[in-house]
């Protein structure tokens, strides 16, 4: 059987993603799937703060040390060169709807899912078409999330899907507009710095 891995609150500055926001009424929801599992697991695990809920498009820098420059010199030269393609790319598509409807566990973190990534995954193949990432940045992953909850506890797996198989999860907004924004990690101080609409 396997075991969840703890992932601490520690402060990783100088991340940098492309993200979707769940509207006020979508965030609510989220909530309270998410005290739903608080009620169940206690303080084997710790929930992402309702500020900071969001699904990401990509990742410009993530949490890793790049080589050669810092995070801050790796940002600044893909947004001096990639901001104004990034607007241009995403103002090409319409508003989409997006439905969460999977609870998924995993060692690392409880995530809400969605069945259909399609809409998300052609926004997100033409940026990384007219785009380019620092080279130690993986690729995203083609799938559509938003992850809730991560473990401050060591625990099985197994006995977590066990116990929130039973929460119901159906949540359906429309993403009319990405947001490029700084320090989504785990001390959480979130920054937008910009706002990239889709139909502008």
């Amino acid at each position: 059987m396997q075991n969840t891995s703890i992932s601490p609150l520690v402060y990783s500055p100088d991340e940098y993603d492309i993200v979707a926001l769940p509207d006020h009424g979508s965030a609510e929801k989220i909530v309270k799937i998410q005290n739903l599992l608080k009620e169940l697991m206690g303080d084997s695990i710790w929930l992402t703060p309702s500020q900071v809920l969001h699904s990401t498009l990509m990742e410009i820098i993530c949490d890793t040390e790049y080589r050669d420059l810092s995070r801050e010199e790796h940002f600044m030269q893909w947004c001096t060169r990639y901001n104004d393609i990034a607007r241009e790319v995403i103002a090409q598509f319409q508003p989409i709807d997006i439905t969460l409807s999977e609870l998924r566990v995993s060692p690392a973190a409880i995530i809400l899912k969605a069945a259909d990534p399609g809409p998300f995954n052609v926004i997100r193949q033409a940026l990384l078409k007219n785009t380019v990432l620092p080279t130690q940045t993986k690729i995203p992953p083609d799938i559509i999330h938003c992850t809730i909850a991560r473990y401050s506890k060591e625990v099985c797996v197994d006995d977590i899907m066990g116990q929130v198989s039973s929460i119901p999860v159906n949540i359906n907004f429309q993403i009319r507009e990405f947001k490029l924004m700084k320090d989504l990690g785990p001390d959480f101080h979130p920054t937008v710095l910009q706002t990239y609409r889709l139909g502008a």
